[in-house]
């Protein structure tokens, strides 16, 4: 073959190529889904901001908002294409693997790509600090400085949200006015009706803690009223803390019936294991209150059992994790083990060395 039949070749092969690079698709628009408050949804959109108050939708695939909605309106938004590294650090957090999930948010934020991925992994890298902190307050900081850092973002879609984590870590350090004024200010400000009810659990926590079980009792009351329906996480957690009440009112029956419907209706095993935990104080409590010996003994084990359960099943709760191992090594001395009583303890001051109840626990 001579060079010039050659050189033809080779010159239409290059226009051939650059002619089909020219006419390839463009790359196809992200395909998000909304699911409506109403039960309806939004398919094959593309969402354009999401702030505390209102998401911007692109339903025509122009690249230009058609659609404002107020988050009051969504309950849900499924977003495409999702970055490998967030993915990976969602799970990892579902399973509470908090310092591998922290390195996938640190990645997924940190490269381009869609805001919603930079406000997810931001509240989420602070949630990871926020859950450590639950076994071990000397991450509380952390923690603190990361809700801050989000507060500071009037645009980012998670600042309710972060305010009302950072009353909860006020309240478990046990700064009282820091709470009272994250879930006032939460609850004065907040757009969505969620977050408003969010924040009356949260000053009725404040009150729990106070001391005061029948003005707390009314606010979680009203929140279970006006989430029964709605919002079934905010329900239970609102039905967990009622009971509470109920326990410390010496209301026993009225409290285990509340938490027995939480057990037998929440998906959720962090107020799984919240429901667990109450349920064992209510029935210790009740063991303390009873004045007919013969029936001590069954309370207290039942204590023990719901104890235990949060000891073997929900162990990756570190809070309830931490308290339960304190008191079901009460009820085991009750019961005449002290065995299993010191190994439970041995357990809390070897994984919890930090907490409350380690401390508590050396200070007896």
């Amino acid at each position: 073959m001579n060079r010039s039949l050659l050189l033809s070749i080779c010159v239409c092969l290059c226009l051939a190529a650059a002619e089909a690079g020219a006419q390839a698709p463009p790359p196809s628009r992200p395909r998000d889904m909304v699911l409506l408050a109403d039960g309806g949804n939004l398919t094959n959109v593309v969402v354009l901001s999401e702030t505390p108050s209102e998401v911007t939708v692109d339903t025509t695939g122009d690249g230009k908002a058609d659609r404002t909605l107020n988050q009051n309106e969504v309950k849900a938004i499924t977003y495409d294409r999702e970055p490998t590294d967030y993915r990976q650090a969602v799970a990892l957090y579902g399973v509470s693997d908090y310092d591998k999930a922290m390195e996938g948010f640190r990645k997924a934020s940190a490269a381009p790509g869609r805001r919603w991925v930079k406000d997810y992994s931001a509240y989420y890298l602070a949630m990871c600090l926020a859950r450590k902190s639950a076994g071990d307050p000397t991450q509380r900081a952390g923690a603190i400085a990361s809700f801050e850092a989000l507060l500071k973002d009037p645009g980012n879609r998670w600042r309710d949200d972060a305010r009302y984590q950072l009353g909860q870590i006020y309240l478990a350090a046990g700064d009282k006015a820091k709470a009272q004024t994250a879930f006032a200010t939460l609850a004065a400000s907040a757009h969505r009706e969620e977050m408003k009810l969010t924040a009356s659990v949260g000053l009725s926590d404040i009150l729990m803690a106070e001391g005061k079980p029948a003005e707390a009792l009314k606010g979680y009351n009203r929140v279970v009223t006006q989430a029964r329906g709605k919002f079934e996480d905010l329900y239970a957690a609102a039905t967990v803390g009622k009971a509470e009440a109920h326990t410390a009112l010496g209301e026993f029956d009225k409290a285990g019936t509340f938490l027995q419907e939480i057990l037998d209706t929440s998906k959720s095993r962090e107020l799984r294991a919240k429901a667990h935990l109450a349920l064992g104080d209510c029935r210790y409590a009740q063991a303390a209150a009873e004045k007919e010996p013969d029936k001590v003994t069954p309370l207290v084990k039942e204590a023990l059992n719901n104890y235990l359960w949060v000891v073997v099943v929900y162990s990756n709760q570190k809070a309830e994790f931490a308290k339960s191992l304190y008191q079901a090594a009460q009820c085991w001395r009750e019961l005449k083990e002290p065995a299993k009583a010191r190994e439970l303890e041995t357990e809390l001051t070897s994984k919890f060395p930090t907490s409350a109840w380690a401390r508590k626990l050396k200070g007896r």
